[in-house]
């Protein structure tokens, strides 16, 4: 009888250790996730460099976007400017987080320009719209969740993009061949 309630009791914890890893594992999984979407808007924002350094007038700082933009997937010769290349991104990046964690987490991520970069606050869910003066070319990104259905949003990651440097280059417009 005391060896079955040994083995009881040592199944039990191990069993108990098994549930904590899956729960860590799970907590991981979810911040890879957000980690990589991060990754892409910051793929998107670097490519479309024109409109990165708009700054506070910036596409990706649209709070709503409007949707597709058919025309930034054209071939016949018509494309979309710059800031309607941002809206477009913005929307589909939006979509993705949205649709990559489960329903129940209410995922949502946010592009900002923020006084201090890289920093989020679960009491605030999204840009704390602090003045931008300091910081015109750093964008805080930020993605919010839920661990618990029906609760507060109680995670979030959060990553930063500087704008892109431009370089200024320049070329000979010929190869003189130099006197002999």
């Amino acid at each position: 009888m005391i060896a079955l309630a040994v083995i009881a009791v040592g199944a039990l914890g191990y069993v108990t250790s098994q549930i904590s890893s899956l729960q860590n594992i799970s907590t991981t999984m979810t911040r890879t996730l957000a980690t990589l979407l991060i990754y892409d808007i910051t793929a998107r924002m670097q490519a479309n460099s024109a409109e990165f350094w708009q700054g506070t007038s910036s596409g990706y700082l649209g709070t709503t976007p409007i949707n597709v933009n058919a025309n930034c997937y054209s071939t016949s010769g018509v494309y979309c400017t710059s800031n309607q290349m941002a809206f477009n991104d913005l929307y589909e990046w939006q979509g993705m987080v949205s649709s990559s964690f489960p329903a129940a987490m209410n995922a949502k991520g946010f592009v900002c320009l923020e006084a201090v970069p890289g920093t989020a606050s679960l009491g605030t869910v999204g840009c704390t719209n602090a003045a931008v003066a300091n910081n015109p070319l750093t964008f805080t990104i930020k993605i919010y969740w839920k661990s618990t259905p029906g609760g507060s949003y109680d995670q979030v990651q959060v990553g930063t993009v500087e704008a892109p440097m431009l370089r200024a280059a320049t070329f000979p417009l010929s190869n003189p061949i130099p006197n002999q």
